[in-house]
């Protein structure tokens, strides 16, 4: 499902190494305008509100992101992600993958912060095999490092990050722990892009 507003919104944008997606070219610092009727995963310029859903359509390790803003008319999706479309987009600057993931903890963080209940905690570390884990309400739990693992409680978030061999980061994602696939008390780690528990 989605919803059609009236709005302005900033948001993020993935590309190829080319500064291309779905075959349009893109250029940094430039406003593109579609004419006619915009409708997600169709017609439009596309977009995410939270950094870390463009990584749903563009992998780190191949991809340029950017921040972007949209025109007035903007249609969002509801059910899924924060994917919007909008029928014109402002490409305003590129962003590096460092920066990228710092943005999406940071909105990570500011979404907990909203929904906080007086004892919101979270923690968040780096390095080889670095291990985050958190308990209380609305906390987040995030480990950003080769082999790094993450545990919380039911109803809390959890980030990870996966890298090769070379170092090369692979991915960064995030889920909410909900007592079934992702299990509570338990670690996990990235692997081939999936949650999976540590043994």
């Amino acid at each position: 499902m989605s919803e059609v507003k009236k709005e302005i919104v900033k948001g993020y944008k993935g590309f190829d190494k080319d500064l291309k997606c779905n075959g349009f070219q893109y250029e940094i610092g430039k406003t593109f305008k579609h004419e006619g009727k915009i409708e997600l995963c169709s017609r439009g310029f596309h977009f995410c509100e939270n950094p870390l859903d463009v990584w749903n359509y563009y992998p780190p390790n191949n991809s340029i992101m950017a921040e972007v803003e949209s025109g007035n008319n903007i249609e969002k999706q509801k059910d899924r992600d924060s994917k919007c479309v909008t029928d014109e987009i402002t490409i305003k600057a590129k962003i590096d993958i460092k920066s990228f993931i710092i943005l999406d903890v940071k909105g990570l963080f500011e979404f907990a912060k909203k929904k906080t209940t007086g004892y919101s905690a979270h923690s968040a570390t780096t390095g080889d095999s670095a291990h985050s884990a958190t308990t209380g309400e609305n906390t987040i739990a995030c480990a950003l490092g080769k082999h790094s693992k993450a545990k919380s409680t039911r109803g809390n978030w959890i980030v990870l990050s996966e890298y090769d061999d070379n170092y090369n980061l692979l991915c960064v994602k995030s889920v909410k722990v909900d007592g079934k696939k992702i299990k509570a008390y338990t670690w996990y780690e990235l692997k081939k892009g999936k949650f999976v528990e540590v043994k």
